[in-house]
């Protein structure tokens, strides 16, 4: 059986590794101390830089129809879900507290099942 990784597993990949480095770019050049006492607790941006690499690890995974890779995105998910919980309810002052937070978790919901949706279309290459 021929692997073919077709046009959509690419993009979501290509594009997922350009939102990964664009965050490791971020947390690396763009945060300065003030927004590391201020809006997140210390061992917040440490953690950022643990999952961006687990997310090239696991895009990796992926690119080579690993398996490991599948497992290791479902993991990323669940933390990430864990991470937008943590956000959500840290931040849950003010006026517009459960509406501002609406397109957050729509986007997550939608980009996820897309993310699966992509994976699972190519399943049987896995191995």
């Amino acid at each position: 059986m021929k692997k073919e990784r077709g046009k959509f597993l690419t993009i979501v990949l290509f594009i997922f590794s350009l939102s990964v480095l664009y965050s490791l770019y971020l947390i690396f050049f763009k945060f300065n101390q003030i927004n590391l006492e201020n809006f997140n607790p210390i061992w917040y941006f440490p953690y950022r830089i643990l999952v961006n690499l687990v997310a090239i690890v696991l895009i990796y995974g992926l690119w080579k129809f690993q398996k490991w890779g599948i497992y290791l995105s479902i993991i990323s998910w669940i933390i990430s879900f864990l991470d937008y919980l943590v956000i959500f309810f840290k931040n849950s002052s003010g006026a517009y507290w459960p509406y501002s937070y609406i397109p957050a978790w729509l986007s997550l919901i939608i980009v996820s099942t897309l993310w699966f949706w992509a994976i699972y279309r190519k399943r049987q290459y896995f191995k």
